[in-house]
């Protein structure tokens, strides 16, 4: 390589050597097209990984600056010293303290009063801390070799696998059509600053914040970057210890969990006051453990009574299969302390399930008894669980299921939570656009549009989640995301030879699943990087990585090719056709939340695109003292309509006076606008209304945190 070369970063350095590298290896024959396209996935993987980990850091930097030493901040500096001694270790901690983390900013709040802010997972700063201990010590040793630091560059980009960069372009596609979009509903401006200021500031952020997306980009970038750094630390372990280290310290953070879980049942230790109310009964409280809510909880400890037990058939030592038993029982304590009612009955029909395979596979004797003690268990809960002392929330959800119509819809929503409403509005979701969805981290904000998404449930609560992980990316991403996702499931587990090895990560990542079927526990990150732990567990067997794809060569079919490079030229055109058209389509209405929907005055006095109000009984009309405070008004002025509308019937709202008006500077400006003398004590419901051409968001621009859209600020209505 040029001398030259040696002036640059190592990083830098490294990156362009493999680019010869593989240019010289294109040249020889020995990658194809394919190859360079799978190794240009991994590689785009690995550089969101180290994005995400820097825009963590910058995060934690700002609120190190205005807060000092906040929980986010002392966890990431954890995670990152521990890391800078030994890799293995420090994956064994934050794996142990992923699930402890996810609402311990609002347990100490509770528990100690203290004045902290409220950051949402935590668990971004501890994976981001391994994640910036390797990259320190690849920069460090520039201070020693470049040829050892492009050497172990390569071999940490050879552990990322091309499926996490198929997954991270389409999130990355995904949440920035999604920003767009929001950015065309709030007909608000925009800069590459604003971009880079939203990034750095990635939480917290409203749900309503047009840049929401990047928050979720973030997550999905830093569970890449968990499941590359399993990899890597995993393959220079031998294959029999793998497992080990990895289920130990899941073990671990669960006995931790289920103690803290039944400590609150008991005491209500840590719970607000909403939370004491909720379920309560003889076993005590509803059991949140250190999560945000109890589902997520209950989502946990699913790991513990149905995740384990592929670890269990697989463990060697006895005593350690005796402590895996009693984890078991522990984490069963814990999932009935949670009292979340789905959970525990998904949990039993997974170990029913599991037993019964067990038993089918092992003795006919044994399945068939063990079936006849199952219904008999059932008949049992069925026709005496609402007596059962404790129990007053099994005997209340039986009690329910009696009273309702099982084969009505609307009954069995209500008894689910309005769960099967919800998810009509998911399949509306997905029916409008179901190649490439409505976009990444979009359904909570599109839910609340009653003409999109038709429930009236979603709009009286304003909008709500799916209760349904999986339902909720594929109305967010589609068919497209779907099969995306798949991919980066089924690719390890066929490239996998030995599947007795997955065994246990296979069913301690189904048991993961199992706890987003009513719920939507992957939305608490933690449990989304507990899940990518076990993914990367499953990629460290299957030898999965770019290397493959740089030392062999594809050659498919010349009719397999071209029938290949034919569905995706349509599938792009589709997709492409569903974007490109989706603006001005519901829900994607330019102005929709900004001029569309009225807004009356925040308390400090701005509007929304559009503020109306009735006119008070003898008013005749309505002076408003006006500052617009915006930036850029003169490369972009803001036009507006000050009107009087009189409801008539038959012709609904009709402006019978009006003003028009434009800001090219920050002046303060009078608006005036008077009711006409033949409307005057008219028994008609008269209002007045602004109407502005675009909003301002102050997050969006870089500014500050502010992600309302704002109009103008209202200094003194006055009614006359």
């Amino acid at each position: 390589m040029h001398k030259e070369y040696t002036k640059y970063d190592p990083f830098l350095l490294s990156i362009a050597k493999l680019y010869f590298q593989m240019n010289a290896l294109a040249k020889l024959g020995q990658i194809s097209f394919f190859g360079q396209v799978n190794h240009f996935f991994s590689l785009f993987a690995l550089v969101c990984a180290y994005i995400a980990s820097l825009a963590v850091f910058s995060n934690d930097a700002y609120y190190f600056f205005y807060h000092g030493l906040t929980p986010s901040v002392v966890l990431l500096l954890l995670a990152l010293i521990v890391s800078l001694s030994s890799e293995v270790w420090g994956l064994s901690l934050v794996i142990c303290l992923l699930p402890l983390t996810a609402g311990l900013s609002n347990a100490i709040k509770v528990l100690f009063d203290a004045n902290i802010p409220a950051i949402p997972n935590l668990g971004l700063d501890l994976v981001a801390g391994l994640l910036l201990a390797h990259l320190i010590k690849s920069v460090m040793n520039k201070f020693q070799q470049y040829r050892l630091l492009a050497s172990e560059f390569n071999s940490w980009i050879s552990s990322s696998p091309w499926p996490l960069g198929l997954v991270m372009l389409l999130i990355t596609v995904s949440s920035t059509l999604a920003v767009i979009r929001n950015i065309y509903l709030s007909e608000t401006a925009t800069s590459l600053s604003g971009a880079l200021f939203n990034l750095i500031h990635f939480r917290p952020m409203d749900l309503n914040t047009d840049y929401l997306p990047i928050g979720n980009w973030v997550a999905y970038a830093i569970a890449a970057g968990l499941i590359i750094l399993v990899i890597s630390v995993l393959r220079k372990i031998d294959l029999e210890t793998r497992n080990k280290w990895i289920f130990r310290p899941l073990m671990l953070g669960l006995v931790c969990s289920a103690f803290i879980g039944l400590i609150q049942a008991t005491t209500g230790l840590g719970l607000t006051e909403a939370q004491l109310q909720f379920r309560k009964d003889t076993f005590g409280y509803a059991a949140i453990g250190l999560q945000p809510d109890l589902h997520a909880f209950a989502s946990h400890m699913l790991l513990g009574v149905v995740g384990l037990w592929g670890y269990f058939l697989a463990c060697k030592n006895k005593i350690e299969k005796l402590c895996i038993f009693t984890i078991f029982l522990f984490c069963s304590a814990g999932l009935i302390a949670s009292k979340s009612r789905a959970s525990l009955l998904i949990g039993i029909a997974a170990l029913v399930t599991i037993g019964m395979i067990y038993f089918y596979r092992h003795s006919q004797k044994l399945f068939a008894i063990s079936l006849i003690i199952l219904l008999v268990i059932i008949y049992i809960i069925l026709l005496g669980a609402g007596s059962i002392p404790g129990l007053a929330w099994v005997g209340e959800l039986l009690t329910q299921m009696q009273g309702r119509r099982l084969d009505s819809l609307s009954d069995l929503g209500g008894l689910m939570g309005s769960r099967f409403e919800i998810w009509s509005a998911v399949f509306n979701m997905f029916s409008a656009y179901p190649l490439m969805g409505v976009g990444e981290g979009e359904f909570y904000r599109l839910s609340s549009n009653i003409s999109f998404a038709r429930s009236e449930f979603l709009q009286l609560n304003h909008g709500e989640n799916a209760h349904n992980y999986f339902l909720q990316v594929l109305a967010e991403n589609g068919l497209v995301g779907i099969a995306v996702f798949a991919i980066a499931f089924i690719v390890p587990y066929c490239a996998c030879k030995d599947k007795q090895l997955i065994l246990p990560a296979t069913i301690g990542l189904v048991s993961l699943f199992l706890g987003n079927i009513f719920a939507h526990s992957f939305l608490v990150r933690e449990n989304l990087l507990l899940g990518a732990t076990l993914l990367g567990l499953i990629y460290s067997f299957s030898g999965m990585g770019c290397a493959n794809s740089l030392t062999h060569k594809i050659a498919p079919s010349g009719p397999t090719r071209l029938l290949g490079i034919l569905a995706v030229f349509i599938l792009l055109v589709g997709i492409a056709v569903e974007v490109i058209f989706s603006f001005g389509r519901m829900p994607f209405k330019a102005g929709a939340d900004c001029f569309v929907r009225d807004v009356r005055t925040y308390p400090d006095g701005w509007t929304s695109g559009a503020w109306e109000e009735l006119l008070p009984k003898g008013a005749k009309g309505l002076e408003l003292s006006i500052q617009s405070n915006r930036p850029n008004l003169d490369k972009k002025p803001l036009a507006g309509r000050f009107e009087m509308l009189v409801w008539l019937p038959g012709r609904g709202k009709v402006a019978v006076s009006s003003q028009h008006f434009q800001w090219t500077t920050n002046t303060p400006m009078t608006l005036r606008v008077d009711l006409p003398p033949e409307y005057y004590d008219s028994s008609y419901v008269i209002s007045a209304r602004l109407e502005l051409s675009n909003c301002f968001t102050p997050r969006n621009l870089g500014i500050n945190t502010d992600g309302r859209r704002l109009g103008v600020k209202i200094e003194r209505p006055f009614w006359k």
